[in-house]
């Protein structure tokens, strides 16, 4: 299984990282493919896997009902992505409505307080030298 994922849009956030949610799901004729959704909780069904992709930790949550197979996808997914930060990342499996994952699908937690200062001063504008920023 080849599983190829990307996490920067240039054209957002000053031309760096734009943190996103990945819906797991099988179209009707039977391909099991990741899409990105809004980040929210609305955006969650029971049947299907998700990928919040933060940065700094990329979250892989399960519904009750999603198959093996998509687990599967999804996990390969994650693994993928977190091996794009070259050990910088953490997979992570929200447990408890305190976890990252829910706060930020909430709106409770920011994400810059997952990503850190230089992320919110990046798309503020006020790093002036980017080279001292590496996107992937």
């Amino acid at each position: 299984m080849t599983v190829c994922a990307a996490s920067a849009d240039l054209s957002k956030c000053g031309g760096g990282f734009r943190p996103r949610l990945l819906k797991v799901h099988r179209r009707p004729e039977g391909i099991t493919m990741s899409e990105e959704v809004p980040i929210a909780r609305s955006s969650l069904t029971g049947g299907d896997s998700f990928i919040l992709d933060a940065g700094t930790v990329v979250c892989l949550w399960s519904g009750p009902n999603a198959s093996s197979l998509k687990r599967t996808v999804a996990n390969e997914v994650a693994k993928g992505i977190t091996n794009q930060y070259d050990g910088q990342a953490t997979l992570s499996i929200p447990h408890g409505p305190n976890h990252c994952f829910w706060r930020i699908l909430d709106g409770h937690e920011t994400l810059e307080a997952i990503l850190g200062p230089d992320f919110a001063a990046l798309v503020d504008g006020q790093i002036d030298d980017e080279d001292d920023i590496v996107w992937i």
